[in-house]
């Protein structure tokens, strides 16, 4: 399984690039200011 890094993931192109590689089968460490703002994923 592959690791990938992102930061500023609450949104925009950083939610996106995370949401797409998890559905690659990528595990994903995303990072995000507020964790519990109305985008964050588990």
């Amino acid at each position: 399984m592959k690791n990938i890094i992102i930061t500023g993931s609450s949104n925009g192109f950083g939610l996106k690039a995370a949401k797409d590689f998890a559905d690659k089968g990528y595990r994903v460490f995303a990072t995000m200011r507020n964790p519990s703002g109305k985008n964050a994923v588990a």
